[in-house]
């Protein structure tokens, strides 16, 4: 998942699934254990976090600075068909 940023050195930017149905790396993990005020790094104007959906269907994503919340994005999520050992289609 990438947000885009209107400066290339925007700061406090964070990115949420509305749904709480995924999982997103490293911010998670560094809210969870280390920095509960963490934010991404912006890197030339844009945040980067890793997105896994742990459900199907319609996940609403947000990239935000401030309370007042930030653009939303509503991404349709299909469940995958494994084909063999490390080898996903998706439908």
């Amino acid at each position: 998942m990438v947000a885009r940023t209107a400066a290339l050195d925007e700061s406090n930017v964070s990115i949420v699934d509305l749904n709480r149905a995924s999982t997103m790396f490293p911010q998670e993990l560094i809210w969870d254990t280390v920095n509960p005020y963490f934010t991404l790094p912006v890197v030339l104007g844009h945040a980067v976090t890793l997105w896994t959906p742990t459900a199907p269907g319609e996940h609403s994503l947000m990239a935000y600075q401030t309370s007042a919340g930030g653009p939303v994005t509503t991404v349709d999520v299909n469940p995958a068909t494994p084909i063999g050992p490390g080898c996903v289609v998706a439908p």
